[in-house]
């Protein structure tokens, strides 16, 4: 089980990997996957040894998240997979935008609609610093209530829709790169499933903080 410090770098580590490849995101990429590895204990693929070329994550970026022919195999978008129609900018675009308004965040900026993958997943390694900050201030209620953001967050906006997404890469894509991150994501996925169920069976607030 990770601990509150992995969690929340394994979050930003994964909303890094889901925004458009740039050249400083390429470079950081190879050590992504090795962290990722060895938080998830899920064994290093010997392809990805080095990391594509920036164009090369670039193409399989677009074709996988962006546009390709036929439609876009997997839409990184909650709206696409929760609400009726699968349409972007949904009632679920609308209630996401509405739990980051409740912690005084906008998207002031942002070209993406607020259930974009890699924001939602920002988010709750934002909920993460905020509970670190919690935890060393001694404020236990402010860190319960922080645990409960994180659950509800994460089953009614993103637990239920991430299996589907992956296994849509898994069955369009050939590009070793994203295929491994789809499944580090699904292993992650699961385990918080995990964790959060215990934490509910406990009758608990507080989450892990050291390992």
């Amino acid at each position: 089980m990770l601990n509150l410090a992995e969690r929340k770098k394994t979050y930003q580590i994964f909303s890094d990997l889901f925004r458009y490849p740039d050249q400083p995101s390429q470079a950081a990429s190879a050590q992504s996957v090795a962290d990722l590895s060895q938080l998830l204990h899920l064994d290093f693929p010997p392809e990805l040894s080095q990391v594509p070329a920036l164009r090369e994550m670039e193409v399989a970026y677009t074709h996988l998240f962006v546009n390709s022919l036929g439609g876009t195999p997997a839409p990184p978008y909650g709206s696409v997979y929760l609400d009726a129609g699968n349409l972007l900018m949904g009632e679920t675009s609308l209630k996401v935008e509405a739990c980051y308004a409740a912690e005084n965040l906008n998207l002031q900026g942002s070209d993406e609609p607020p259930d974009f993958l890699a924001t939602e997943l920002e988010f709750l390694y934002y909920l993460l610093d905020e509970e670190e900050a919690a935890l060393a201030a001694g404020d236990t209620a402010r860190q319960a209530e922080l645990t409960n953001k994180q659950i509800v967050f994460f089953e009614n906006y993103l637990s239920s829709w991430l299996p589907d997404f992956c296994e849509r890469i898994a069955a369009r894509s050939s590009d070793p790169f994203y295929l491994w991150i789809a499944e580090a994501l699904q292993l992650f996925n699961r385990m918080e499933m995990a964790l959060f169920e215990k934490v509910r069976k406990n009758s608990i607030s507080e989450l892990p903080t050291t390992s």
